[in-house]
C-alpha cells in the first residue's frame, strides 16, 4: 500500500512538471515579443517544427518549439 501511494505521488508530480512546460502564447504576441514576422511562424508551423492551436479564430503556439 505504501508503495503505491509513492508511485501515484511521483506521477502526479511528473505530469504537473509536463503541464507547465507547456506555455501557449498567441500568435501575434509571439511575432511582437520576438520580432519575428507572422509569415515566419506560419512557414515553420507548415513544415512541422511548430504546432499551433486553434481556438476560435485564435492561434496559439509553443513558443519553446519554434525553431525558425
Amino acid at each position: 500500500m505504501e508503495i503505491e501511494n509513492l508511485i501515484r505521488k511521483i506521477v502526479v508530480e511528473e505530469l504537473d512538471k509536463a503541464r507547465q512546460d507547456v506555455q501557449l502564447e498567441s500568435l501575434s504576441d509571439f511575432c511582437r515579443r520576438t520580432g519575428v514576422s507572422r509569415t515566419t511562424v506560419w512557414r515553420d508551423i507548415k513544415k512541422g517544427h511548430t504546432k499551433c492551436v486553434r481556438i476560435g479564430r485564435r492561434i496559439l503556439i509553443n513558443p519553446n518549439q519554434f525553431v525558425g
